[in-house]
C-alpha cells in the first residue's frame, strides 16, 4: 500500500468515526459513546478535511507557495507612486508603493522599513514617553520636508497621535 492510499485509508476510517460509525465493523456506535460527542466529532470532520487537502496535494500538508524575492522597486515603476494632496500615514505610503510591484513575487515593503531609514537620515527621531515608552517623532529637519504629528480619536474613543507625510514628503 502507498503513502497515498495509507492516508486516503485513514482518512476513510476519521469519515466514519465523524459520523458515529464504527470503522471496523460499520455499524453505528451507540449515542452515548465518547466518539458521538459533537466537539470530537467536529475534531474527526476538521482532521478528515487536512487529509482531503493532504491527498489533493499529492501528500503534501499544504501547496507550498514559492520563495518571494526580496522588496525591490525600479525607478521607472515608482514614478507612478499616487501622491496625495491629503497628509497620509505611513501605512498606507507603503500600501500605495506595494500597489507598483507584484506582490506575488516579491515580499511586500514593510512600513517598518520606511521608517528605521527616516530615523537614520535623521527626518524622525525617537523620543522617551514619562511611562518609558519610545516613540517616532518627526525631526525638525522631518518637520520642514512635510512630516507631521496630529492628534486623534479612533471610533472607540482611544486617542492617539499619528505621523502625516504631506506631499513632499510622500
Amino acid at each position: 500500500m502507498t503513502e497515498l492510499e495509507t492516508i486516503q485509508h485513514a482518512k476513510n476510517y476519521i469519515d466514519k468515526l465523524a459520523q458515529g460509525i464504527n470503522p471496523l465493523t460499520n455499524q453505528p456506535v451507540p449515542e452515548e459513546e465518547l466518539i458521538n460527542n459533537v466537539r470530537i466529532s467536529r475534531c474527526f470532520f476538521f482532521v478528515s478535511d487536512v487529509l482531503r487537502r493532504v491527498l489533493e496535494n499529492g501528500g503534501v500538508s499544504t501547496k507550498s507557495r514559492p520563495k518571494l524575492a526580496a522588496f525591490q522597486i525600479d525607478h521607472e515603476t515608482l514614478t507612478h507612486f499616487a501622491y496625495s494632496g491629503e497628509p497620509l500615514a505611513i501605512s498606507r505610503i507603503t500600501e500605495r508603493i506595494n500597489e507598483l510591484v507584484d506582490t506575488t513575487q516579491t515580499k511586500k515593503l514593510s512600513y517598518n522599513v520606511i521608517q528605521n531609514w527616516l530615523l537614520e537620515i535623521g527626518l524622525l527621531e525617537e523620543i522617551e514617553l514619562p511611562d518609558g515608552k519610545k516613540k517616532k517623532r518627526p525631526s525638525e529637519q522631518g518637520r520642514q520636508v512635510g512630516i507631521s504629528l496630529e492628534h486623534s480619536v479612533n471610533p472607540y474613543g482611544k486617542e492617539y497621535n499619528v505621523i502625516l507625510y504631506d506631499r513632499d514628503a510622500q
